[in-house]
């Protein structure tokens, strides 16, 4: 699985990962910012391990574990994902059929935003 790139608020503590800090440079004052907004980054953690835990979803976006776990009821309500329990675990399952919500990406569907993403690799081919 790949790391998914995000940037924190100022003095957030993550349960250990490197990957909130690890290349962010510094912005000598202007705000720091990241395409993705974090219910995409929440939705690719998704793709990349229908089976993984709330605490790691929230680790690897740089997020808290509450925020993680209101994301991915969001995207449950919303349609975009699907959660079935498996024993103790989650397992989710991500509707590619599910239609962008905005405006501007009218008639375009989630797996086409995804693939691009799917496997962390730049030209999203793995």
């Amino acid at each position: 699985m790949g790391t998914i790139m995000t940037v924190s608020k100022p003095g957030f503590k993550s349960r250990g990962s490197a990957a909130v800090s690890e290349g962010v440079a510094e912005t000598d004052g202007r705000s720091r910012w990241g395409i993705l907004s974090n219910h995409g980054a929440v939705l690719l953690c998704l793709v990349r391990d229908p089976r993984i835990r709330i605490w790691e979803i929230a680790d690897n976006v740089g997020i808290g574990e509450r925020a993680a776990q209101k994301i991915v009821a969001d995207l449950v309500a919303e349609g975009y994902v699907s959660r079935t329990k498996e024993g103790r675990r989650n397992h989710y399952d991500v509707n590619p059929e599910a239609p962008l919500s905005h405006p501007l990406f009218a008639g375009v569907r989630l797996g086409l935003l995804l693939n691009a993403f799917r496997d962390g690799s730049p030209d999203g081919r793995g």
